[in-house]
């Protein structure tokens, strides 16, 4: 039987999410040495860092296990991806109404500027999902 490939945009979506995934990787392991090396003068900014650092990294394993699974034609992990990617954007229009409603404060914009690239993969996932589903199954 002959191996059908998967979709294009599916496969962008997938290696896009990788990618950001390996970015926010890195990023947790800094900000978990950051807090590690830190003088020792100040404890309360040593737990901050390594806490937030190993959050990042759990979940980012937990996030790129499923599209590293898309790539191998797995429906449960196309499902799980647009659960993490809808909750991604409803948390970007949150965090939109929330400059409106309370204020511009500096948080926001690390919040929009960290939710703006998982809006791509989600309408490149849906946008294919009837090939994806037909190669899936």
């Amino acid at each position: 039987m002959e191996k059908v490939s998967l979709p294009i945009k599916t496969k962008i979506a997938a290696w896009w999410m990788i990618g950001i995934n390996i970015i926010f990787s890195c990023l947790g392991l800094a900000l978990v040495l950051l807090g590690i090396f830190l003088p020792p003068g100040t404890p309360e900014f040593r737990g901050y860092f390594l806490w937030i650092g190993i959050g990042i990294v759990i979940g980012c394993l937990i996030v790129f296990l499923p599209f590293f699974f898309v790539l191998k034609r797995k429906m449960w992990a196309w499902w799980f991806s647009i659960i993490i990617l809808a909750f991604a954007s409803f948390h970007f229009l949150y965090q939109l109404l929330s400059i409106f409603f309370v204020g511009f404060q500096r948080f926001h914009l690390v919040y929009i500027v960290v939710t703006i690239p998982l809006l791509f993969p989600l309408i490149l996932f849906l946008l294919d999902r009837k090939n994806f589903w037909k190669i899936a199954t």
